[in-house]
């Protein structure tokens, strides 16, 4: 099971398809958001299409460093971004909305860094743009905020290095220590299967990467 609320594209490991988009390439699950910016709250489930409180409740920006990105055979890069969260409440008890959006740049390292898609071995290194998003809804009994609710939460270092990256498959790698950001502001949380994710990924000169 993914943790859709804290790893961004191990969501790459269900559903997976990559897609040629111009001179970029598209990670997108089957049922997926068309691109990384908001939606409204009545967009976030089929399940519960009705009840959506039009403010949301949470609205914060954070900085990640240094945060291991997951493909089919192990983590291959290293990302840098920010991750803005918005949360929207229901009607319903306990149930609330949210949308993860990311933008910032990937890099990966020559001698042991393998692709994200068929973990062939990188010949030299790389780097470029990403952006992507999530689209979920969650149930949690409690609120319990130990951060702002609206604003910059401020700067996390996930403690991805290089070497691990260089390892290749996840038997070997450690992996990053994510910040847990629903942690921040509920108890014990439950996320349901019907979320909705998108990523693109373009190198430094434009070019799609991923499909490989």
């Amino acid at each position: 099971m993914m943790d859709v609320l804290n790893r961004k594209t191990s969501a790459i490991i269900l559903s997976m398809s990559f897609l040629l988009m111009g001179t970029s390439f598209l990670l997108t699950s089957t049922a997926s958001i068309s691109s990384p910016t908001p939606v409204l709250p009545t967009q976030c489930s089929t399940a519960y299409p009705t009840g959506w409180v039009a403010s949301p409740m949470i609205n914060v920006v954070m900085k990640v460093q240094h945060d291991e990105d997951s493909g089919n055979v192990g983590y291959w890069a290293l990302d840098n971004y920010a991750k803005t969260v918005i949360v929207w409440a229901n009607s319903a008890p306990n149930l609330y909305c949210a949308l993860e959006t990311y933008s910032g740049t990937w890099t990966t390292f020559s001698g042991g860094s393998l692709s994200p898609q068929n973990g062939v071995a990188q010949q030299a290194s790389g780097s470029g743009r990403m952006t992507g998003a999530y689209v979920f809804t969650f149930t949690a009994p409690t609120i319990t905020p130990t951060k702002p609710m609206q604003g910059n939460i401020g700067t996390y270092d996930f403690g991805g290095t290089p070497a691990d990256i260089q390892l290749g498959t996840y038997a070997l790698q450690t992996g990053p220590t994510a910040a847990h950001v629903f942690s921040f502001y509920f108890g014990p949380f439950t996320s349901e299967n019907d979320y909705q994710w998108s990523w693109m990924y373009t190198n430094g000169k434009g070019v799609g990467y991923g499909n490989m």
